[in-house]
């Protein structure tokens, strides 16, 4: 059974670098100021949601 989902977390792994890598692309235009700023969100701001991403924070 668990060789069946091996396929499945390999294309969820797939896909989550895609999307990690499109995030990081657009944050790369964003000054520190722009990437700080306070946001409506649950990180509190856009630099607080990808510390969250990296395990940084």
């Amino acid at each position: 059974m668990t060789e069946g989902l091996i396929p499945h977390f390999r294309r969820l792994a797939q896909y989550n670098r895609l999307a990690n890598e499109r995030v990081y692309d657009v944050c790369s235009v964003l000054t520190d100021k722009e990437r700080k700023q306070s946001r409506s969100g649950f990180f509190g701001s856009i630099h607080g949601t990808l510390n969250h991403m990296t395990g940084s924070g």
